[in-house]
């Protein structure tokens, strides 16, 4: 919930730095506004929301030697077999993995709910797998409060 948090926030910045390009003695104005409006709408569902605040919180290289500083971290979150991040990749594709990882975990957890009025929320992973996602789940939330809070 920290980084839904930043949603909005990025969602807007994008729409602005997408607006910023527009010349406005041009007469293309309207065609132009109507793509910015087109891929703004596509930045609005909740895994573009997270992707755009993680590349505005996220310093790659900061976040490589992170994951490099402890075997553990390597072995869980670039060596798993589902969410794998691959830090060989480009940045652009790094973040992409990032938020497959946190949005897959988040929907298996979020998404465990019941119908009934008393349930037990029971996720579709272990509780082992959950808890080793804490440590990247942490730097992540620190990052996106440091980098996209506005003081």
């Amino acid at each position: 919930q920290v980084i839904e948090y930043f949603f909005v926030r990025a969602q807007n910045y994008y729409f602005l730095e997408e607006l910023k390009s527009i010349d406005m003695n041009n007469v293309l104005i309207t065609m132009k506004l109507r793509k910015i409006l087109a891929n703004y709408k596509k930045v609005t569902n909740e895994r573009e929301a997270l992707k755009l605040v993680l590349k505005r919180a996220i310093d790659i290289p900061k976040f490589k030697t992170w994951i490099n500083s402890n075997s553990e971290h390597f072995d869980i979150y670039c060596r798993s077999q589902g969410y794998k991040i691959d830090l060989s990749k480009e940045d652009k594709k790094i973040i992409s993995n990032i938020v497959e990882r946190v949005y897959g975990y988040r929907c298996s957890i979020a998404h465990a709910k019941g119908d009934v009025e008393e349930y037990i929320a029971i996720p579709n992973i272990s509780r082992k797998i959950i808890a080793a996602e804490i440590p990247l789940v942490k730097y992540l939330a620190y990052e996106v409060i440091k980098n996209c809070s506005e003081i």
